[in-house]
């Protein structure tokens, strides 16, 4: 049997990714401006669900507003030992009621993740169940309340920050609370524009980060068919 393409905690792609997406492509130079609106930490503003300005209230609405979405990413993994990111395409399919589907064609993989686990199929064989896994279920169940915006549910979990300007170009960071145990994650970077999420970026460790980069959005506000459930969840 083939290893999961995840392995011991990917992700992200997610991914990612969800709340709504549309990939920009990154220049090979920033601007000026992007730089200071992406790594200038000083820039981030604190930011607490129950008192949120105006902007991203309007963002959240936005976000909110779609129950469900399919979105085309690249997953680049940087590792120390690989001089080039290991590249992974694939297609990210999100609903509030039945989670995340993420279906990688090149290896005949899809992966599921919601509230009640994690399950994975491989050439098309029936959906199974993978064995528990704390850090990368951690690391998964972020995507859940981060593909709808659901900062009460992140902040559970997170400290979160972030910048938002005039064109609704924004950049949201998670830092896990400290806690007894291990985090899953340093960090999570989410850059977007409006409502689109453009890339997600997760640093493991010092050395080890994932970046997910989205395009070709659609937004389904009534949802996938049956057909489409039955195939991408393997749900009744």
């Amino acid at each position: 049997m083939s290893k999961p393409i995840f392995h011991t905690a990917v992700l992200a792609s997610t991914l990612v990714l969800g709340s709504q997406l549309s990939a920009v492509p990154t220049p090979s130079k920033p601007t000026s401006n992007q730089e200071s609106r992406i790594t200038n930490q000083e820039s981030l503003t604190a930011l607490f669900p129950d008192t949120l300005t105006p902007g991203w209230q309007k963002i959240l609405a936005s976000i909110q507003s779609h129950s469900a979405v399919e979105s085309h990413f690249e997953e680049n993994r940087h590792f120390p030992f690989h001089r080039d990111p290991v590249a992974l395409h694939g297609i990210m399919r999100w609903q509030k009621d039945l989670g995340l589907s993420l279906d990688y064609p090149e290896q005949s993989e899809t992966l599921v993740v919601n509230a009640t686990g994690i399950r994975r199929r491989h050439n098309e064989d029936s959906f199974h169940s993978l064995p528990d896994d704390p850090r990368l279920r951690a690391q998964l169940d972020l995507f859940l309340p981060l593909l709808s915006f659901d900062f009460k549910a992140l902040a559970k979990s997170c400290d979160l920050s972030g910048s938002l300007d005039d064109r609704d170009i924004w950049t949201l960071k998670l830092i896990p609370k400290t806690t007894a145990a291990p985090a899953a994650f340093l960090d999570i970077t989410t850059t977007g524009e409006g409502e689109k999420l453009q890339t997600i970026t997760i640093r493991r460790d010092e050395r080890v980060r994932i970046v997910i980069t989205l395009q070709r959005t659609i937004f389904l506000d009534l949802g996938f068919t049956t057909a489409e459930k039955k195939r991408h969840w393997g749900a009744p």
